[in-house]
């Protein structure tokens, strides 16, 4: 499912984890109607990007445009594709 984060100016995916899991850093894929979003190694960095895991590495958040060219305007018929790894958070 996905909100609104006028706060962070994103879409916001809640994925679908496992009881004691979250997302693995650095496992996250998204694209938009075929075409791959761009995201830093440290997928929880902001900067730069046009989507990020949040730090509490439960949701991804794809960016609506901005001034500096990064994120994208999804619209209604827009197929928004996410892959990712999960892994224990420890605490099982």
């Amino acid at each position: 499912s996905a909100s609104i984060d006028a706060s962070t100016n994103s879409q916001v995916y809640n994925v679908t984890l496992d009881t004691g899991y979250q997302i693995r850093n650095g496992s996250a894929r998204v694209s938009v109607n075929g075409l791959d979003l761009v995201s830093n190694t440290d997928q929880t960095s902001t900067e730069r990007a046009d989507f990020y895991v949040s730090s509490s590495l439960n949701t991804i958040n794809v960016r609506k445009l901005y001034t500096n060219g990064f994120g994208i305007n999804l619209v209604e018929n827009d197929v928004v594709q996410i892959s990712y790894q999960q892994e224990s958070t420890g605490s099982i």
